[in-house]
């Protein structure tokens, strides 16, 4: 996970020299798994709280720049298909990071709510706790709305949802099989997951 560590700091670490208005945001929501189909069986990614960070700047267009990164925790089972010898029930933890680059469009409306809507593209890892798994690194994207009610000059209540996207599921490396070698799952499917969260958005400028 040293790779995301890096990311985040680099980019959160550019946000802070930016001259613009920068919003800093923490929510706490609900985090919706999913599953995949394999040949060989089916693997359901359990749901779970989620953690989510942001950082957000201004454009001259109007609208927002923003970086995000989410994380759960949950449960994951792969239950192989009639017909597959050599691959076995499993249970483990799953740890998902989300990291996207996006930018969302403010809507004021007048008063203190402001609705907006957003699109963001980054990555998504999939870090199984099971002896036999490598991490995997997918493509992925978002799509969401939500309500910013702006309860001061310095803070900001955030109600957001999202559609979150990885681009294909497949070559996952997934090891289940038994005597330690396992086998590698295979054609894997379009996966959708999903979150809904509310928190705090500080502004710093």
């Amino acid at each position: 996970m040293k790779k995301i560590v890096i990311l985040i700091s680099i980019v959160f670490a550019f946000g802070f020299t930016a001259k613009a208005q920068m919003e800093l945001s923490a929510n706490f929501g609900w985090f919706w798994g999913g599953y995949v189909n394999y040949y060989e069986g089916r693997m359901d990614m359990g749901d779970a709280n989620n953690y989510n960070i942001t950082a957000s700047v201004p454009t001259m267009k109007g609208n927002w720049i923003e970086f995000s990164y989410s994380y759960s925790k949950s449960k994951a089972e792969f239950n192989p298909y009639t017909g597959f010898p050599g691959y076995n029930y499993i249970e483990a933890d799953l740890h998902t990071h989300y990291i996207l680059l996006g930018s969302y469009q403010r809507f004021p409306v007048g008063g203190k709510v402001e609705p907006f809507i957003g699109a963001s593209l980054g990555a998504v890892v999939y870090d199984l706790d099971y002896s036999n798994y490598s991490n995997v690194w997918r493509f992925a994207g978002s799509l969401g709305g939500g309500l910013l009610i702006n309860a001061s000059d310095k803070i900001s209540i955030r109600l957001q949802g999202r559609l979150l996207m990885p681009m294909y599921f497949a070559g996952i490396g997934f090891y289940v099989g038994s005597g330690g070698s396992g086998f590698s799952l295979n054609s894997g499917s379009m996966i959708f997951q999903g979150d809904v969260s509310a928190g705090l958005v500080f502004k710093l400028k």
